[in-house]
């Protein structure tokens, strides 16, 4: 499986403007895997989104 991640400030952040980033994250797909309350430091928690990739050649037709 193909995964993508992204880690943005999490939702105890205050900044509206990174809520919107999750948002769209979010609106993409992308779902929280993990919440990090002092990745940054102790007033800047973070969150981890995940997505999955779907490939857009068919398993079967890539090469090994």
């Amino acid at each position: 499986m193909r995964f993508l991640q992204v880690k943005t400030p999490g939702a105890r952040h205050p900044d509206a403007n990174h809520a919107a980033t999750r948002a769209s994250y979010q609106a993409m797909g992308f779902v929280v895997m993990e919440e990090f309350p002092d990745l940054r430091g102790p007033r800047s928690p973070a969150v981890q989104l995940v997505t999955y990739l779907t490939p857009s050649i068919k398993t079967s037709e890539h090469p090994s």
